[in-house]
C-alpha cells in the first residue's frame, strides 16, 4: 500500500491549496509519475485502487463482502489521506482559518491580530443560495396528473427542499456530497451525508459505474459501520487484533458471505447513496482560493497591527534628562514642555552652542498603499477565480430594476455557467432518485421522461421581460412564450393555468355559439 508522510505543522513548504485539492499533493513523499498509471490510478493494496480525483475502484467482477480486507485498505486510506482534507475545509467554512490561527507569534510586546474574513463561507452560501436547487420543479412530461401528484406528494412529506439546498451546500464545501435513499418501512426518504463518513466505490469499467458504499464511524476500538449494495445493506465491525491487513473486520453476524446483512432493498435499480459532484474533478470552491484568502486574513491583520504600533510608539526625548515627576504628568496630560533656565544643566558645544532638547516618537514607517492594493488585488482574485458575482459591488448599483437585462446577463454570466454546470450534475442524480423511487411505489412509467425545471436567482428586469412577452403572447405556442418571463419560477403551472383559461374561454365561446343558434331556431 502506498505510504504519505505530509505533515502540515511540520512542513515548511506547506501549501494550503496544494493539500486541500483532490488527488497526492505534490509537496508529499509519493513519486505522482510512478505510483499512478496512465489511467490515472494508484494501487493501494490488494485490490483496490483511487484516481487523482480521490476516487476509489474496485474490480467489477470481485465482491466486496469477500474481501473483508480490502474493505479496511480503502476505509482507513480514507481516513489517513481525504478525510483531513474535508475537516480543514470544514474549519475553514466555519471561520476556523488554520494558517492565520496557527501562524509563530509575533515577538514580545509587538501587536499579533489574527483577524479572519471568512470568504470561503460567502462564496458558497452565495453560490448555493444563486442556485436555488431546493425549488427545482419536477413534472411528468406527458401530464399524467396522477403521477405528478404521486411525486409533489412525496417531496412535500421527504422535505425535499430543505435537504437538496443542504445537499449542494456540501457539494460546494467538500467538492462532492451524498445523497442516502433508504426505506424507512413505510416510504422512501432521503437524507445529505457528507463525505466525511461516506464513500461511494466505483468499478473499474470505462463508464465507472457505483458498485458499492461505505458509511463507517472511527474510535479508539477500530471502524464500525454500513456497507451498502443496490441489493442489501451490510454492517461490519473491527477489534484491534493485527491482521493481514493491519486489523480484522468482526462481522456482527454470521452468513456466507462473512459479513452480518442488516436490510435488504432488491427492488432498488442504483446503489441508494447518489453522488453529487461539483465537477468531475471534484474540486470544491473554496479549493482554488484558499491561499488567497489566507493571504487577504494575513494582509488585515498586518494593517491592524500597523495601526496597534501608532498606539504603542515610543516617545524619544534627547537634550534633557526628564526625572519622574515629568513623566508621570507627562502620561497623564500627554502634553511636554521643555525649555532652558538659568540654572539649566544642557550643556555648550564649540561648533552648534546649546544643545536643544528634542522631542519625537519612533513609530514604523506604514506602506498602507502597498497593502491597500495588494487586499483589493487578492480580493478581486477570490471572486474572479471562483467565478461568484461579489453582491456587495458597488457596480451593481442598489436597484436592479435600472439596469438592463444584456447589463445583468453579462454580469452573472460565469457564476450561471457554472450553475449550470452542477445542475446537470444534480439532474443525473434526480433521475436516479425517482427511478428508485417509482420502483418502491412500483410507478410503471420511467422515470428519466420527468422533466427537471431550474430556477435560479438571478435578478431580472421586469418591464424588459414582460415586454417580450407582450410581443410574443399569441404568435407562438404558450410554453414557449411564457419563458420570455424569466422571473417566474412556476412556469409549468402558469402554461397549465393558461391552458385551463384558453379551454374556459373556449368553451364559453361554444355556448354563446350555441344559444345563438338556438335563438336563431325559435325565431323562425
Amino acid at each position: 500500500m502506498i505510504k504519505m508522510d505530509f505533515n502540515i505543522d511540520d512542513n515548511e513548504h506547506f501549501n494550503m491549496q496544494d493539500f486541500m485539492l483532490p488527488g497526492t499533493p505534490i509537496n508529499s513523499n509519493v513519486n505522482i509519475a510512478d505510483s499512478f498509471t496512465n489511467s490515472g490510478k494508484m494501487k493501494l493494496g490488494g485490490n483496490a485502487y483511487i484516481d487523482d480525483n480521490d476516487v476509489f475502484i474496485y474490480p467489477k467482477e470481485m465482491n466486496i463482502t469477500g474481501n473483508m480486507d480490502d474493505l479496511y485498505t480503502i476505509i482507513n486510506y480514507h481516513e489517513q489521506f481525504i478525510l483531513p482534507k474535508y475537516q480543514m475545509k470544514s474549519m475553514y467554512y466555519k471561520g476556523r482559518h488554520d494558517r492565520i490561527i496557527e501562524k509563530d507569534d509575533a515577538p514580545k510586546g509587538k501587536p499579533d491580530s489574527r483577524l479572519i474574513i471568512n470568504f470561503p463561507k460567502k462564496l458558497i452560501d452565495t453560490f448555493n443560495g444563486f442556485c436555488n436547487f431546493g425549488k427545482v420543479q419536477v413534472s411528468d412530461t406527458n401530464n399524467n396528473n396522477e403521477i405528478n401528484n404521486t411525486i409533489q406528494q412525496w417531496l412535500e412529506k421527504s422535505d425535499f427542499d430543505d435537504l437538496i439546498t443542504e445537499l449542494s451546500k456540501l457539494s460546494d464545501i467538500y467538492g462532492r456530497a451524498y445523497l442516502y435513499v433508504f426505506d424507512n418501512g413505510q416510504d422512501i426518504e432521503i437524507a445529505p451525508c457528507s463525505p466525511m463518513d461516506t464513500i461511494v466505490v466505483y468499478d473499474d469499467t470505462v463508464k465507472h459505474n457505483p458498485m458499492f458504499a461505505i458509511r463507517y464511524s472511527n474510535g479508539n476500538n477500530g471502524y464500525s459501520g454500513t456497507v451498502i449494495t443496490p441489493a442489501n445493506d451490510y454492517t461490519f465491525d473491527t477489534n484491534n487484533t493485527v491482521g493481514s491487513a493491519g486489523k480484522n473486520l468482526k462481522v456482527d453476524s454470521s452468513s456466507d458471505k462473512g459479513i452480518g446483512i442488516s436490510n435488504t432493498h432488491d427492488n432498488f435499480p442504483f446503489l441508494p447513496v447518489l453522488e453529487l459532484k461539483d465537477n468531475e474533478e471534484r474540486i470544491g470552491l473554496m479549493d482554488d482560493v484558499i491561499n488567497l484568502v489566507d493571504s487577504v486574513n494575513e494582509t488585515i491583520s498586518n494593517k491592524t497591527n500597523d495601526t496597534d504600533s501608532f498606539k504603542n510608539s515610543y516617545l524619544f526625548v534627547s537634550g534633557t534628562k526628564m526625572d519622574s515627576d515629568q513623566v508621570t504628568d507627562m502620561n497623564q496630560h500627554n502634553f511636554i514642555n521643555l525649555y532652558p533656565t538659568s540654572g539649566s544643566p544642557w550643556k555648550y558645544d564649540g561648533q552648534n552652542g546649546v544643545i536643544s532638547p528634542s522631542v519625537s516618537f519612533i513609530s514604523p514607517t506604514p506602506n498602507d498603499e502597498m497593502q491597500e492594493n495588494t487586499l483589493n488585488r487578492n480580493i478581486d482574485l477570490i471572486y474572479q477565480i471562483s467565478q461568484i458575482v461579489d453582491m456587495n459591488d458597488s457596480k451593481l448599483g442598489s436597484n436592479m430594476s435600472n439596469i438592463s437585462g444584456t447589463a445583468l446577463f453579462q454580469r452573472y454570466q460565469t457564476m450561471q455557467s457554472k450553475a449550470n454546470t452542477k445542475a446537470k450534475k444534480l439532474k443525473s442524480l434526480l433521475r436516479q432518485l425517482f427511478s428508485i423511487l417509482f420502483a418502491y411505489k412500483h410507478i410503471s412509467e420511467d422515470a428519466y421522461a420527468l422533466s427537471y425545471s431550474f430556477n435560479f436567482n438571478v435578478p431580472h428586469n421586469v418591464i424588459e421581460e414582460t415586454q417580450a412577452f407582450s410581443n410574443v403572447f399569441g404568435k407562438i405556442p404558450n410554453e414557449n412564450s411564457v419563458q420570455y418571463l424569466k422571473s417566474l419560477s412556476n412556469k409549468q403551472e402558469i402554461i397549465q393555468k393558461m391552458q385551463q383559461m384558453k379551454e374556459q374561454s373556449q368553451q364559453v365561446t361554444a355556448n354563446a355559439s350555441d344559444k345563438a343558434i338556438s335563438d336563431n331556431k325559435g325565431d323562425k
